[in-house]
């Protein structure tokens, strides 16, 4: 019988680590397309800053320059949205609390059994994997919003391009 609570304390702990692990490689990875859309939503910020618009308004003569100068208010202010959830998303936020290894280094702990320490260790993990859970649902959903914001700042971008390609004279 008391293999059997060896394997299971054994089995648990495994399993919470490799769960621990996988959620740390996941929210990771999202870090990393969160980084990929700041720098593009930069881009596109920049690549909008420069689209054609007469920038005062008293000197927008025809329907076409006033809509040129509204997608460029209108893409520069979708691909600040993008950059702006992406720093949020990348903003450092400590989650989890473990058990210290100096705590498991003194005497009462260290002279206890390993399935006790063991149990003690998964206990603080628990913990861990529902905040790692809830850091990984965030990241996701950060990474969603500024996927739609920067679709709609390129969508905007297009619509700038095209109504000055063949609306707008040229001199």
């Amino acid at each position: 019988m008391e293999k059997s609570s060896n394997s299971n304390i054994d089995l648990i702990y495994d399993y919470t680590a490799d769960l621990i692990k996988s959620q740390r490689d996941s929210i990771t990875r999202l870090d990393t397309k969160l980084s990929t859309f700041l720098a593009f939503g930069g881009l596109t910020l920049r690549f909008a800053l420069s689209l054609h618009s007469n920038s005062l308004i008293k000197s927008l003569e025809s329907l076409p320059e006033m809509l040129c100068l509204i997608f460029k208010i209108l893409s520069c202010g979708l691909a600040l949205c993008c950059v702006i959830i992406c720093g949020i998303g990348l903003t450092a936020k400590m989650r989890g609390i473990t058990v210290d290894p100096k705590e498991l280094m003194k005497d009462e702990l260290f002279n206890r059994k390993e399935e006790t320490n063991k149990g003690y260790i998964v206990s603080g993990w628990i913990k861990i994997t529902d905040e790692y859970e809830m850091l990984g649902k965030e990241k996701g959903e950060d990474l969603n919003l500024a996927i739609i914001f920067i679709i709609l700042s390129i969508v905007a971008v297009s619509i700038n391009i095209i109504t000055d390609a063949v609306f707008i004279e040229k001199a």
